[in-house]
């Protein structure tokens, strides 16, 4: 895009946390792209005089947390943010504005269709000829796990968690399952690595790690045990 709007491009061998900011003054840079976590990287180097003398007006990517963004925004000044979602082997953009679904309207603009994705072997389901399937629209997905890794000295608080996931998320994005982690599995591009965790799924006997699920009727995230699991598959227990 740079070359084909004749614009200046900077490009770096590799990210630099401690030599961010200063390579963003050197070239006077004015938007920089970033993947994940690379501003929570940014931000963990020490605070200095320098942190709001920089050209930098937008930054655009995907992966931003909310909590990170909003301590960018303190320290570094007013930097507009471009949140998308997309990959650049993808040729279509998807807007989340209706409950996760793809919106009609989109089909008008270009033509696409979803289909159906296999975790377990990381590729598309095929029919007998080799085509892809295409997804039915009311195709549900199945309850989503969040892993989290807490900070030091902190423990895991499930009504206060259980009361701000009801209070800032709709039913349909609210985690059922609540993992904890020590660390997170990163690619090169600081993408989280989900494989493991997909295979693993919630089953107390393959983790040891400590899990907690939506107990909407205690109003809390409750400890995860296996009986509690053994109930879920069964089905005698109503998440």
């Amino acid at each position: 895009m740079g070359l084909y709007e004749s614009a200046h491009l900077v490009l770096w061998r590799k990210l630099s946390a401690s030599h961010f900011w200063g390579d963003c003054r050197q070239h006077g840079v004015t938007v920089f792209q970033y993947v994940s976590e690379i501003c929570r990287y940014v931000l963990s180097q020490p605070k200095n005089k320098l942190d709001r003398v920089h050209s930098v007006r937008m930054t655009v990517g995907n992966g931003m947390r909310a909590d990170v963004g909003a301590r960018f925004l303190e320290r570094q000044g007013d930097v507009r943010f471009c949140e998308i979602y997309g990959t650049t082997e993808g040729n279509v953009g998807f807007v989340n504005v209706a409950c996760g679904r793809d919106l009609p309207f989109l089909r008008l603009l270009i033509k696409y269709a979803l289909v159906k994705y296999e975790h377990e072997k990381d590729g598309t389901v095929r029919d007998d000829k080799g085509f892809c399937i295409p997804l039915p629209r009311d195709d549900e997905g199945r309850a989503g796990m969040a892993a989290v890794i807490l900070e030091e000295g902190h423990s895991l608080n499930g009504l206060e968690l259980y009361r701000h996931v009801v209070g800032h998320l709709p039913t349909y994005a609210r985690p059922y399952f609540i993992r904890l982690q020590e660390a997170l599995e990163l690619t090169s591009t600081f993408k989280q690595i989900k494989t493991h965790l997909l295979q693993e799924g919630f089953n107390p006997a393959l983790i040891r790690a400590p899990q907690f699920y939506l107990d909407n009727a205690a109003c809390s995230y409750t400890p995860l045990t296996r009986q509690i699991y053994e109930g879920i598959v069964s089905d005698k227990v109503k998440l």
